[in-house]
């Protein structure tokens, strides 16, 4: 006889305990870290990123508009999918804003190879990405979209983005040199392996 059949109780996996306060703000202290000096990295030689980023980037340099208002307008149509994480995503935003800017006092780099600038920088913000998905934050827009689809319809978060970020660099490859570009899709595909492995439908589960 099986273990229903004499009545003992079916085994099930647990749901896992919700993040603390302090673990989200520790989380998200290390996401914005990891965040910023992939960045820094990638800005060492003009690569572009995905996302919401380089979107706003791409129409910043189209309208002559500042990056911070395209950035920030861009995004907020998408806040309408994340109203439960919300303010965890403008408070890691923020934080971003504020440690790229100061992150270069800190830190720089003599020699950085830009092959090395692009996976480095990318594993590095595919990383804070994830810190930011587990933790129920985001950084704009596409990661936004990203967890409310995962929540109803169960894609691969990387292959989203993935798809997005395609999509975006396709349209800076009009505004810059073929060699960024390339240097740009390695990054992405960097950002989106780390997504992909560690982020999946049935595997982990978002708060």
């Amino acid at each position: 006889m099986t273990d229903e059949a004499e009545g003992s109780p079916r085994h099930s996996v647990p749901r896992p305990d919700k993040h603390s306060l302090r673990e989200d703000i520790l989380a998200l202290v290390i996401g914005v870290f990891f965040c910023s000096l992939g960045l820094l990295m990638l800005k060492q030689h003009g690569i572009i990123t995905g996302g919401m980023a380089g979107l706003g980037l791409l129409l910043s340099d189209l309208s002559g508009f500042s990056f911070g208002i395209t950035f920030f307008v861009i995004n907020l149509p998408f806040y309408a999918f994340g109203w439960k994480f919300l303010l965890k995503t403008f408070i890691s935003i923020a934080s971003l804003s504020v440690a790229t800017h100061f992150l270069p006092v800190f830190i720089g780099f003599e020699s950085l190879d830009p092959t090395f600038a692009s996976m480095g920088g990318g594993l590095l913000i595919g990383t804070s990405l994830l810190i930011f998905f587990r933790h129920g934050a985001s950084l704009g827009g596409v990661g936004i979209l990203a967890v409310w689809l995962y929540k109803r319809y169960g894609p691969n978060t990387g292959t989203f983005q993935f798809i997005v970020d395609a999509a975006i660099l396709s349209a800076c490859l009009t505004v810059h040199s073929f060699l960024i570009f390339m240097l740009s899709i390695l990054s992405i595909i960097a950002i989106n392996v780390v997504i992909g492995l560690n982020h999946k439908p049935g595997r982990y589960q978002i708060t």
